[in-house]
């Protein structure tokens, strides 16, 4: 993925952002309100999500939609150090039907703090596809994959009830900190077009991306 694919998917970013807010502000004000309902003591409400994460040992979550940063699905697995710390094990594909594609891999930690919010940061795995048309015949096409390992980091809320939960990360980034495997198969292989394109993209580099509203149901024990 090039860095101008980033800069678009940061700006429209940009634009989502109010969006973004208003979510979780609403969505923390519902919880909020829930638990002042519930509690003894309107002053000192309970944090519903926070007690529920206690004596929870692990979790297994489906994501059925998200962006990273084309539309996509996965799924994750996490253990629970306490009620405030959670190490996660997630895979992600995003693009399946698109041309540009990509796949990933990461393995992080998931810190809580006051009830729902949270931030997490881990090691990620991320292949990039691409398929292009050849732009000296329209009928042949060009597949490229690039591999790459890196930091990751987002922030978002879990919403935790009894044994089942609700989590969307709003917003996070993934930093590539080593390329590698790179793959170019062309139609076109013979031409000296393609073999020049085959040796700048041995070159290349993966490039940062962002991912956004990934929503995830899930149920922990």
């Amino acid at each position: 993925m090039k860095k101008k694919s980033f800069r678009m998917a940061v700006s429209k970013f940009k634009l989502l952002l109010p969006f973004f807010v208003f979510c979780e502000i609403a969505f923390s004000e519902i919880i909020y309100c829930q638990a002042q309902e519930t509690g003894s003591d309107p002053e000192e409400p309970k944090l519903p999500s926070a007690e529920n994460r206690e004596q929870k040992s692990y979790s297994l979550a489906l994501e059925p939609l998200g962006f990273a940063p084309w539309p996509g699905a996965g799924a994750s697995v996490a253990y629970f150090l306490n009620s405030e710390t959670i190490l996660e094990s997630s895979f992600f594909a995003s693009g399946l039907w698109l041309k540009t594609k990509a796949t990933m891999a990461t393995i992080q930690t998931k810190i809580f703090f006051e009830d729902s919010e949270y931030i997490n940061f881990g090691f990620t795995w991320r292949r990039d596809t691409s398929e292009d048309v050849l732009p000296s015949d329209h009928s042949k096409v060009e597949r490229k994959s690039i591999s790459s390992v890196g930091l990751n980091a987002a922030f978002g809320n879990q919403w935790q009830f009894e044994n089942s939960f609700l989590r969307v990360d709003w917003l996070g980034f993934y930093f590539p900190v080593y390329s590698f495997s790179r793959n170019f198969i062309s139609e076109g292989s013979k031409s000296e077009d393609a073999m020049r394109r085959k040796a700048l993209f041995q070159k290349e580099k993966a490039s940062p991306s962002v991912q956004y509203l990934r929503f995830s149901i899930g149920y922990s024990i």
